[in-house]
């Protein structure tokens, strides 16, 4: 239905602020219009008003979340960086260690790499170097287990194999504290052959020091059988599990052979060389690679305002990028 808008001021007993609507016989006043006007313009206003408000209160939460985002981005840095100090822990305690009984075994009168124990080198008056170097890769494989329990978190050996890695460092520790007694020809001036106390828990604690890396490295093997980034490391991990208590069983029984006269010079210490160079080596090349895996600090970027707005409606998205 259409209808035709007329002024009618002048009709008999019309009021001049009344418009007419033919057709539709409707009488509406000016005065009313302008009400009506009015009502639409407060309502128009008290919009506007309203969606200034929830702005307001849209900018304030996302300046909160902004704010509670880039503090778990820093708090994430820094444990990324806590952990991978701890992790490089693991390869800085063995590759040191090495190092050190190496040049050490090299340079000590008397002292014979072939047939003497690394732990021999404690039992002179520059003893302490040794003693320092148990136990500080004591403290580092440790600060590697806690690492690495950090980083496994959940699975097969997440908790098994960082534990006896702990096991493993508290017993370097205690081989630092105690040290042991000269044997096998070695006997450093001021030192006898007397069976001391310190010389015996030296002693006893060498198979658990094995024993614990060993079974660590069994462990951690067969989490890396069903980890694709580790996969490649099982084998490598069983025979470097093998022939680490392999050849520390072998240098403990020619060690046997030698005190009894049986079989003098014998190579006690090669074959303890080879079982701790295999073992330490394995630390070392795990740690390394475990470092690299940690989460870069980089990948903690800044959370930024965009990032925080909500996903755009698909057209909109495609016209802003026509528009663009």
């Amino acid at each position: 239905m259409t209808f035709d808008l007329m002024i009618q001021g002048s009709e008999k007993g019309q009021h001049p602020q009344e418009t007419v609507l033919k057709k539709g016989h409707i009488r509406v006043s000016r005065r009313m219009c302008k009400k009506v006007v009015l009502a639409i313009l407060l309502s128009v206003d008290a919009t506007k008003r309203r969606n200034q408000f929830e702005n307001v209160e849209v900018n304030a939460r996302k300046e909160k979340a902004m704010l509670t985002a880039n503090n778990q981005v820093q708090q994430t840095q820094h444990d990324s960086l806590v952990t991978k100090l701890l992790i490089a822990c693991g390869a800085i305690g063995p590759i040191l260690f090495t190092l050190v009984f190496l040049v050490e075994g090299a340079t000590r009168p008397g002292y014979s790499q072939w047939r003497d124990f690394v732990s021999e080198l404690g039992a002179s008056n520059q003893g302490w170097i040794q003693d320092i170097n148990f136990i500080f890769c004591g403290l580092c494989m440790i600060c590697f287990a806690i690492g690495l329990r950090l980083v496994l978190r959940a699975g097969r050996g997440s908790v098994a194999g960082p534990l006896f890695l702990g096991l493993f460092g508290l017993s370097l520790i205690i081989a630092g504290i105690f040290p042991s007694d000269p044997s096998l020809g070695y006997y450093p001036d001021g030192f006898t052959t007397v069976h001391t106390l310190h010389g015996i828990i030296h002693a006893a604690n060498a198979i658990p020091a094995f024993g614990t890396l060993t079974i660590a490295i069994l462990v951690l093997a067969l989490r890396f059988v069903s980890d694709p980034v580790w996969r490649g490391w099982s084998l490598y991990s069983l025979l470097s599990a093998i022939f680490l208590i392999g050849f520390f069983i072998a240098c403990v029984y020619v060690s046997g052979l030698d005190q009894n006269g049986v079989l003098p010079n014998s190579p006690t210490g090669f074959f303890e060389r080879i079982a701790i160079i295999v073992g330490w080596t394995w630390l070392a090349l795990v740690a390394m690679k475990q470092f690299r895996l940690v989460r870069s600090p980089a990948s903690s970027r800044h959370v930024t305002e965009k990032e925080l707005d909500p996903p755009s409606h698909p057209v909109t998205a495609i016209n802003g990028a026509i528009t663009e």
